[in-house]
């Protein structure tokens, strides 16, 4: 059995390496690949890999503060003059556009991550249960020639006796 926990633990260090490499060459900002990171990790510390897992990554409150901001720096870059509603919405316009485009990319760039994290932990799993029962297998075979150390004994003479 300890070889199997050995097992099983080293490769969970191996998918969390590649999967921390995969997450910081990704194009994600930094606080959503430190949050990308440990929300795989957790999962596969768990050996979740068959959880479902949201495929929306950006929440609502995150997208209209994202919108909110910067709406508010495209406004500051006009001249006071051209302040009106008419500007203002369709500023809001572009940028809700921008910033949905943004939050699709990331979404889609974390759910390749997930999908290739749990890819990389089913495999490694199943690597660490097969490497101790391909280690195992020769044994068990030389212990099924084990009968040919014995005698055999007939069942004839031993009623008789």
């Amino acid at each position: 059995m300890t070889g199997l926990t050995a097992n099983l633990t080293h490769e969970s260090n191996l998918i969390k390496r590649d999967i921390k490499q995969a997450i910081s060459s990704s194009n994600l900002s930094a606080d959503k690949q430190k949050q990308t990171l440990i929300n795989i990790t957790n999962g596969i510390s768990t050996q979740q890999t068959n959880k479902q897992i949201p495929r929306q990554h950006v929440s609502t409150q995150e997208r209209q503060a994202l919108i909110t901001q910067q709406t508010a720096l495209a406004l500051k870059a006009l001249p006071l003059a051209q302040d009106n509603a008419q500007i203002t919405t369709q500023i809001k316009a572009n940028v809700t556009k921008k910033v949905d485009k943004a939050i699709k990319e990331t979404n889609q760039t974390i759910n390749v991550l997930i999908t290739k994290s749990k890819g990389l932990a089913k495999d490694g799993y199943s690597k660490a249960f097969s490497d101790i029962y391909s280690d195992a297998f020769p044994i068990l075979i030389l212990s099924s020639f084990s009968f040919l150390l014995f005698k055999k004994r007939d069942k004839a003479s031993e009623i008789a006796k």
